[in-house]
C-alpha cells in the first residue's frame, strides 16, 4: 500500500516491511499493534503514525575519454555514498559495453573522510574481483566487486564519523570496437543490503536521474580544397591529427608529446573483438600521419568534437589538423571542408 492513512486496519499487530524506493536505503521490518498507549493507563488509541528513517543514497560514473581513440584506454570512476547502517553486504557491478576489453588496474579505495584518514581495500581480503572481459573466463563483460566481512567493517568503522564517506572504484578499459551509433555507454550498479542503485536513468526520455557516461567516436573526414571548395584531385596534403590548447597568445597550438595514431581504411570497421584489433593492427597499424586521396582523407575512431569526459564541450575542440606538405602549387592556408566533426577541427600551419 502506498503511505497515508488507510482505515481498513482491525485490532492486531502489524508487520511493516518497506518496498524499495530508487535512491533510498529500505526501513528494517517492524511491528504496529493497534490500538496502544503511550503511558500506562492512558485511554487506548486507535490511530498510528509511523515514519521510518531513510538514507539518500547514490552513485554516480565519470570518464576521462579527452584523448580517446580506437584502440587507446579510457578510465572509469564508479563513486558510491555509504549510509550510516552498518552493511551487511555490498557489492559493485559494471556490465562494460561489448565496444570495450577486459576492465585493468582495478583500485578500490575511500574519499572524503575527514576525522581519519581515507583507506585502500586489498582485493581478497577485503573484496572479491570478478572481471570476466574479453579474454575472461566468461562470454559476458561484467566487472563485478563483492566486499568480503573484513571489507564491510573497515567501511562500516570509517562511516562512523565520516557522514560524507564514498566508496571508489577507479579502473581503466580499452576501445576495441567502434559504436554502430557512435556512442559508448556505461552504467554501474551498486548493491546495498536492502536496495539496488543504479546510473540509468528511470526514463530515457527524462533522464533526470541520469549518472551514467558515455564516450562518443566517429568517424572524420578531411576534405583538401581550392578557394573555390573544390576538391584538390591532383597531388597530395599531408597530415598529422593534434591534441592541441590554447596559448599564451591565444592561439591554437599543439600540445602532448606527438600526433595522435589514427586507423585510415574502412575495414577497420569490420573489427569485432580485442583479438581482430590486435592483428588488424599488425597489418594495419595506426599511423602517425596521413595523405589525401583525390582530396580526401578518411579517419576512424575519433573522439567527436563536441563531447568529452562524458559532457558536451559546447562545440570547442582540442582536437587539431596540422598540414606538414601541401599538394603542388597550394599554399598551406588552403581550406578544409566535410564532415560536420570536419568544420570544428581547427587547422594549424
Amino acid at each position: 500500500m502506498s503511505t497515508g492513512i488507510d482505515p481498513t486496519f482491525t485490532v492486531g499487530a502489524y508487520l511493516v516491511t518497506e518496498t524499495e524506493a530508487t535512491g533510498y536505503t529500505v526501513a528494517k521490518p517492524f511491528i504496529v499493534t493497534l490500538p496502544f498507549t503511550n503511558d500506562p493507563g492512558s485511554a487506548c488509541a486507535y490511530e498510528r503514525t509511523v515514519s521510518p528513517k531513510n538514507q539518500i543514497v547514490s552513485v554516480t560514473k565519470t570518464v576521462v575519454d579527452s584523448e580517446a581513440v580506437l584502440g587507446s584506454d579510457i578510465d572509469y570512476t564508479i563513486s558510491a555514498s555509504i549510509p550510516a547502517e552498518p552493511m551487511t553486504s555490498l557489492s559493485i557491478e559494471d556490465e562494460l559495453a561489448i565496444e570495450l576489453g577486459q576492465a585493468t588496474n582495478v583500485l578500490v579505495h575511500t574519499e572524503y573522510a575527514t576525522t581519519s584518514a581515507d583507506i585502500t581495500l586489498v582485493e581478497l581480503a577485503d573484496y572479491t574481483l570478478a572481471n570476466n572481459g574479453p579474454g575472461g573466463v566468461a562470454t559476458d563483460n561484467d566487472l563485478s566487486i563483492i566486499l568480503t566481512p573484513t571489507g564491510l567493517s573497515k567501511l562500516n568503522d570509517l562511516r562512523v564519523n565520516n557522514p560524507n564517506l564514498k566508496l571508489i572504484v577507479n579502473f581503466n578499459t580499452r576501445v576495441i570496437v567502434l559504436p554502430a551509433n557512435g556512442t559508448i555507454r556505461n552504467d554501474a550498479i551498486v548493491r546495498y543490503p536492502n536496495s539496488t542503485v543504479t546510473t540509468t536513468p528511470t526514463d530515457p526520455d527524462n533522464p533526470i536521474d541520469d549518472n551514467g557516461v558515455e564516450t562518443r567516436l566517429g568517424t572524420l573526414t578531411v576534405n583538401k580544397v581550392d578557394s573555390d571548395e573544390v576538391l584538390i584531385a591532383d597531388g597530395t596534403a599531408t597530415f598529422e591529427l593534434w591534441r592541441c590548447a590554447l596559448n599564451s597568445d591565444n592561439r591554437w597550438a599543439v600540445s602532448g608529446t606527438g600526433p595522435i595514431n589514427v586507423f585510415t581504411e574502412a575495414s577497420v570497421m569490420n573489427v569485432s573483438t580485442e583479438a581482430d584489433l590486435d592483428a588488424y593492427a599488425l597489418s594495419n597499424p595506426p599511423v602517425s600521419s596521413f595523405e589525401t586521396v583525390a582530396g580526401q582523407a578518411t579517419l576512424y575512431g575519433i573522439r567527436a568534437f563536441n563531447f568529452a569526459n562524458g559532457v558536451a564541450t559546447a562545440g570547442t575542440s582540442d582536437i587539431c589538423l596540422v598540414e606538414t606538405v601541401a599538394p603542388d602549387g597550394y599554399p598551406y592556408v588552403s581550406g578544409l571542408s566535410g564532415t560536420t566533426m570536419t568544420q570544428h577541427i581547427r587547422l594549424i600551419t
